[in-house]
């Protein structure tokens, strides 16, 4: 009844499982019943895993953990929190196995605005997405009004009437052609303020 619970709360925060995916579930839940009958854990241990775990997974994949927390809590008053306790990573574990990249991660557009050639263009567009493709879907678009970031090869004094459109709104980086560590760090804080907006967003949207 609980693994129908979590199901039930899955489908209605994430997207539809198949039956090959519930039995799956099912096992799991099977397993961690098993395993709390027969084995006393370690509770301060645990719980240090725990916290420390969920706190890094929550800065690295937010959009999946905001939905997660909000499965969680459902589904701990709709059962036994003390039964499921060791359950809680195990259960944030199975979200990112079911869920495909591309539902939870910040979907980032951007546009490359560059004085170079097209291969070298093309290569800054490859270096950028595997730089940041654990954490982050990013699409290249040639549209520069779809932007949420805009990289530029060339001057910003060449981009004044960019900026003046934009009115600040979107991020307009300066980055080398070769791109560097300082470069990605900018594109980094970026995607942050990015998907912080984001998470608001959808807060205020589902309150």
């Amino acid at each position: 009844q609980d693994a129908d619970v979590w199901i039930e709360l899955f489908e209605e925060k994430f997207l539809p499982l198949t039956d090959i995916q519930k039995e799956f579930i099912y096992k799991k839940f099977v397993k961690q019943l098993l395993a709390n009958h027969f084995f006393e854990p370690d509770e301060n241990s645990l719980n240090n895993f725990t916290t420390h775990y969920s706190d890094e997974l929550k800065t690295l994949y937010p959009i999946l953990f905001d939905k997660y927390d909000s499965l969680w809590q459902a589904f701990i008053q709709k059962t036994s929190e003390s039964t499921y306790e060791y359950f809680r990573i195990e259960s944030l574990l199975l979200c990112f196995y079911l869920v495909p990249k591309k539902i939870f991660f910040p979907r980032i557009k951007i546009f490359i605005r560059s004085d170079l050639t097209f291969l070298y263009t093309k290569h800054i567009e490859f270096r950028v997405s595997t730089r940041f493709c654990d954490q982050y879907f990013i699409e290249f678009t040639t549209d520069i009004h779809q932007a949420d970031i805009i990289l530029s090869t060339t001057s910003l004094n060449e981009l004044d009437d960019y900026v003046t459109n934009f009115k600040n709104l979107v991020p307009i980086i300066l980055i080398n052609s070769k791109i560097s560590e300082n470069d990605f760090s900018k594109i980094e804080e970026a995607l942050i303020q990015l998907t912080s907006t984001l998470l608001e967003e959808t807060k205020v949207t589902h309150s």
